[in-house]
């Protein structure tokens, strides 16, 4: 009934027909009153014509929308299911400098994860270009993945530049700084991932990096779409 209602919907939209088909047979019937012959065949073509030029819109409609659905459909075939992450951990030891004594209590790693059964090749994320007016600008750089197999969870290491030699890996200091933020707001940068399967075709997963003050950072994701670049 809901399906009904809905097209019975769409079609009284298309009131202009209906007027114009409602409107000639008013001037038939008021043109048969005064004598003259009317064949019933032209009320009834009047109705069928009135009738098709209100329902074909509707129609389009719903055959532009299931077209429109089947191409994207279409285009999602055989497309890995990634999911990025980005996960806290506890600083160690680097370049025999411990993170915890600069202050450093957390340190964000990212990593990818294949939840379908399709292998993702040439898996990148595109580097983050980061900085404030009057600020340094640092850039935030990942390494590329060869490959993430189905059911594989796969690191990517990245590094900073422009931060100092024990900030490389920093990111919520990166943030911060570059991004001029203080404890009331957030910062948040794009961050696209882009991969592909052994066919060649290739998508772009869009997201957005979001920190906020003093080292919380969250990704949220924006959607997927073919890459055509």
């Amino acid at each position: 009934m809901g399906q009904i209602a809905g097209f019975l919907r769409a079609v009284l939209r298309n009131w202009v027909a209906a007027a114009a088909g409602v409107a000639a047979i008013a001037l038939l019937s008021v043109w048969a009153s005064f004598g003259h012959a009317v064949a019933p065949w032209i009320t009834g073509a009047i109705g069928f014509a009135t009738t098709l030029a209100a329902c074909f819109p509707a129609w389009r409609r719903q055959a532009e929308r299931a077209e429109q659905a089947e191409t994207k459909m279409a285009e999602m075939a055989g497309r890995p299911e990634l999911a990025l992450r980005c996960l806290p951990v506890k600083p160690g030891k680097i370049d025999t400098q411990d993170w915890s004594a600069m202050g450093v209590e957390t340190i964000y790693q990212f990593a990818l994860r294949n939840s379908g059964s399709i292998q993702a090749v040439n898996v990148a994320i595109d580097d983050i270009v980061v900085g404030a007016p009057g600020r340094p600008r640092s850039s935030i750089l990942f390494e590329k993945v060869a490959s993430v197999s189905s059911g594989q969870e796969h690191p990517v290491p990245f590094r900073i530049e422009g931060m100092g030699p024990f900030l490389n890996r920093d990111i919520c200091h990166c943030l911060g700084q570059a991004g001029g933020t203080d404890a009331g707001s957030t910062v948040r940068v794009p961050l696209n991932l882009r991969f592909s399967n052994r066919d060649g075709s290739r998508w772009i997963q869009k997201h957005e990096l979001a920190y906020s003050f003093p080292s919380s950072l969250t990704i949220e994701y924006r959607g997927i779409e073919r890459d055509h670049s």
